[in-house]
């Protein structure tokens, strides 16, 4: 059986496993740039693929015959037709589990830059000035989380052991394990009380464009927005509009609405304007701990097939 590797910078160690196991992989690269000829390519002999943010449609899905599972690594599926996947018995899996913590500790870094400017104070006490002024601080001001799913989750404890205050919404009726010390209240709320807010939620057809222009009127005036969902979920034109009114004091963007993505109208803006190349998940142990879990969901697939056999 033949595994397609899609997913980009994809570790060695669990094409190896993988390869030990009896399983025939190759690795493709710079596929989120390939046409759906050229992504039919590298999967048209495949039982299994591990993918990253490709489009999976349900036309491509419908020519791919051999293809038994599709490995998410990650856990956005926005850019797989599952309900398709559902139609052409084609099971679909995601590494629940192994993004949370990075991603959250990024949102961590984001807030910490705006609060601290550790950055600037370095810069200034090198040009020859000593300067000690207060900053913002993150200890008593207020997080808002649009969206407490397992990343919402993970955000929270950390912010909680800043001492700030978090506050929290959810699409789902069910909210789920409830963190210790978070504070569940409506939209309205979070977004009018908040420092800082995170929007967590995923791609869908009712969360496109979710941050739109009355979404940052109702944000408390001198806050700051952080998206790590998807660059989908907002309006960009609008975020650009209350960063030029001065209603946000700044924001940090992690996704766009193309990537890559080299040409965003968020880059004209200065230091109060933080954007970073999709890399929230990316440190040297989770991005592995992702590979390996995407390669270990594929071969429990595959192995339960050449079992039937």
């Amino acid at each position: 059986m033949e595994i397609a590797v899609t997913a980009r910078n994809y570790n060695s160690k669990s094409v190896k496993y993988m390869e030990d196991l009896g399983y025939t992989v190759k690795v493709y690269e710079n596929c989120t740039l390939m046409s759906e000829d050229e992504l039919y390519e590298c999967l048209k002999d495949a039982d299994g693929a591990i993918v990253s943010v490709e489009a999976y449609t349900k036309h491509l899905l419908q020519r791919l015959p051999n293809l038994k599972v599709i490995s998410r690594r990650g856990i956005g599926y926005d850019a797989i037709d599952v309900e398709a996947c559902k139609e052409l018995g084609i099971a679909f899996t995601r590494t629940l589990g192994a993004v949370e913590a990075p991603v959250a500790e990024q949102v961590l870094a984001y807030m910490l830059y705006f609060a601290r400017r550790v950055d600037l104070q370095s810069q200034i006490l090198k040009s020859g000035i000593w300067n000690r002024s207060l900053k913002l601080g993150l200890k008593g001001n207020t997080l808002g989380l649009i969206g407490f799913g397992g990343i919402g989750k993970e955000i929270a404890k950390r912010a909680l052991s800043f001492g700030m205050r978090v506050i929290a919404t959810s699409h789902h009726d069910a909210i789920g394990t409830i963190v210790e010390g978070v504070e569940i209240l409506s939209e309205d709320e979070v977004l009018a009380q908040s420092d800082f807010v995170s929007i967590n939620v995923p791609l869908r057809e009712d969360t496109f464009h979710y941050a739109d222009k009355n979404f940052f009127k109702r944000m408390k005036k001198g806050a700051y927005f952080i998206n790590i969902a998807r660059g989908k979920v907002m309006d960009v034109d609008a975020l650009v509009e209350a960063l030029n009114t001065e209603h946000l004091a700044g924001c940090a963007v992690d996704v766009f609405d193309q990537e890559p993505c080299l040409d965003s109208p968020l880059a004209k803006f200065g230091d109060q304007v933080l954007i970073t190349p999709h890399s929230c998940p990316m440190t040297y142990h989770d991005q592995y701990n992702m590979d390996q879990m995407a390669a270990e969901n594929t071969v429990e697939v595959l192995d339960l097939i050449r079992g039937k056999k």
